[in-house]
């Protein structure tokens, strides 16, 4: 639930409501924007926050030079 809270526009009730829904935090990150907008309080905007979101943790990242 803290992870979920931290989101923007994700408070306790909708975090409760995205782990209800998907069962884990995994399913959460890795649903697309129109399986998000299926659980109740979650709209367009906080569907593209998610997934916007969820996106850059899965970027690769690179090492900064020294």
């Amino acid at each position: 639930l803290f992870i979920l809270q931290g989101f923007p526009g994700v408070g306790p009730r909708r975090a409760a409501a995205l782990l209800d829904h998907f069962s884990t935090l995994e399913a959460v990150v890795r649903a697309d924007e129109e399986l998000l907008r299926q659980v109740e309080g979650v709209g367009a905007s906080i569907a593209r926050s998610i997934r916007t979101l969820a996106s850059a943790a899965d970027a690769p990242r690179v090492a900064p030079f020294s």
